[in-house]
């Protein structure tokens, strides 16, 4: 989930035909949840020529911390 929101947010800031690869993903668990239902927010740190840094968090319906990511992604440009 937080991976997936990472690249995502990276991704919305990029060109039509740029891409990304994840060079590292870190993932903190918090917390313990058995709720079914939890909510990812990521959000954009860095976007380079070649590098991207973006974080994201997962907090459960309450508000309460699951995870915490923070990744780096190689940003590859599609030729002008």
């Amino acid at each position: 989930m937080l991976g997936h929101g990472d690249s995502e947010a990276g991704t919305a800031r990029l060109g039509g035909g740029d891409r990304l690869a994840t060079h590292n993903l870190n993932v903190s668990y918090v917390a313990f949840t058995r709720e079914q239902r939890l909510f990812c927010r990521s959000r954009v740190l860095s976007v380079r020529r070649s590098v991207a840094v973006a974080e994201g968090e997962v907090t459960s319906s309450a508000g309460d911390l699951i995870a915490k990511a923070v990744g780096t992604f190689g940003v590859r440009r599609q030729p002008a």
